[in-house]
């Protein structure tokens, strides 16, 4: 009797889910209708500025059209109109777009970037680069839009920053310091053993005079330094990739605190922000991040 009380339960539920986004679905077709016949009623004497306000419309609508397809489980199909509109608002020169114009590019972007996020159909660098780093452009304090970018890039990087970190502390990363550490010891080794015979001969070797021995130290040294300096250049990368995305992050969610005049987002950003900080408190740059920020 439960266990039927809780299908039903969840069947009305997913039957009041779907009315709705089938209502929603509905308004943005009778909204694009509307659009599209008062674009029609619309004489050669209509202005520049009306086909400006007409082509934000189209955009407003194009939006509210992929958010119900993605809300409806058609991502796929959603991700591929924003993005289109994301890169078409790209291209477009943004000195000419007015503020609300902007304001949708932002969304836009924003959502093209969330999106490919949560749906992980981009490698992360397409998404920062393409959508969620230009989204986060803004610098106005009354666009929301340019806020919930930025906050989103907050997010998305913090969580680059956790897998980052973690593979620095893990198991894979320690087995392989050892396997650093043991070539650093032959190298070490090969290096006094070529020494050894170098004195032994009266000299350093010359050429074509090298004994066999000695030519094969000297190959295995060089060996091992370039396999040496690819390990060490490959660690390098990755604790500065982890040092990159956690400065990206800290600097995005004190970007909402301090810009953002939506309350709401400011408390969301405020513990994200403090977590970073706390969880990297020794570290002098971290620091620097948390407590300044250019307005």
């Amino acid at each position: 009797g439960g266990s039927r009380s809780v299908r039903s339960g969840s069947a009305r539920q997913r039957r009041r889910t779907t009315g709705k986004v089938e209502c929603a679905i509905g308004a943005v077709a009778r909204l694009r209708r509307d659009v599209l016949l008062d674009d029609n009623n619309k004489g050669p004497s209509a202005t520049a500025e009306a086909g400006q306000q007409e082509k934000k419309w189209r955009s407003l609508v194009a939006v509210a059209e992929a958010k119900t397809l993605w809300a409806s489980g058609r991502t796929e199909e959603a991700l591929r109109r924003v993005r289109r509109m994301a890169d078409a608002f790209l291209a477009a020169s943004s000195t000419t777009q007015e503020e609300d114009v902007r304001d949708l590019k932002y969304e836009t972007l924003r959502l093209a970037g969330t999106w490919a996020r949560e749906a992980r159909s981009l490698p992360s660098l397409t998404v920062l680069q393409s959508y969620l780093r230009p989204a986060a452009a803004s610098k106005s304090r009354s666009s929301l839009s340019g806020a919930k970018a930025r906050f989103a890039l907050g997010e998305y990087v913090a969580g680059l920053h956790r897998e980052a970190e973690q593979r620095l502390n893990s198991a894979e990363w320690e087995d392989a310091e050892r396997v650093l550490e043991g070539r650093r010891q032959e190298l070490a080794d090969c290096e006094g053993a070529l020494a050894a015979a170098q004195r032994r001969r009266g000299g350093p070797s010359e050429g074509g005079s090298s004994s066999s021995s000695l030519q094969g130290l000297q190959i295995q040294i060089k060996q091992l330094k370039k396999e040496i300096a690819e390990d060490e250049g490959r660690r390098r990368e990755a604790r500065a990739t982890v040092a990159a995305h956690l400065k990206e992050a800290l600097e995005a969610f004190v970007a909402v605190i301090a810009r953002s005049s939506d309350a709401e987002l400011a408390l969301r950003s405020a513990p994200r922000l403090v977590a970073l900080w706390f969880n990297n408190v020794n570290n002098i740059d971290v620091n620097d991040d948390a407590k300044t920020e250019d307005v």
